[in-house]
């Protein structure tokens, strides 16, 4: 399984702050380096870093400060982060979630394709580790398949 569509991944990602009661218990599965794009991963970042901290997503204001800060961090470190672009995103992402979130069937089947997505990297690492293991002659792990299914 490929990684998600640029619109697929923001409507996670809007669909987090827009829905957060549905979405928390899937956030440590919203995962920065399963994204691509710089506004997508950094989105990812703040997400994941607001829910470890305070166990649930940001509203669409503290979301788009913690975005404005976190790109004001990366023009200073000379990466060309545009502040503009970002709050381009935030009213796309916004945008995104409002149309094509519509019911909770569609939250249903967001998370659902988060949680399949997140098994099958879960498997795909368990299984590169089992490669490493063969190759140097060790046991296989099963309970890591396992715990991928999980």
């Amino acid at each position: 399984m490929s990684r998600f569509t640029e619109d697929f991944q923001n409507l996670i990602i809007g669909g987090a702050i827009s829905h957060p009661k549905e979405f928390t218990p899937y956030g440590s599965l919203i995962i920065p380096r399963h994204f691509v794009g710089l506004h997508a991963t950094l989105a990812a970042r703040v997400l994941n870093d607001y829910h470890v901290k305070y166990g649930t997503f940001p509203s669409w204001i503290i979301f788009e400060q913690l975005m404005t800060r976190r790109m004001t961090r990366l023009q200073s470190e000379d990466s060309g982060g545009d502040v503009g672009q970002v709050l381009d995103f935030v009213r796309e992402i916004r945008s995104a979630a409002k149309e094509n979130i519509r019911s909770p069937s569609d939250i249903e089947n967001v998370t659902g394709q988060i949680v399949e997505f997140s098994r099958h990297q879960a498997m795909v690492a368990a299984i590169k580790k089992h490669i490493e293991l063969v190759k140097d002659g060790q046991e296989l792990d099963l309970r890591a398949c396992e715990e991928a299914l999980d």
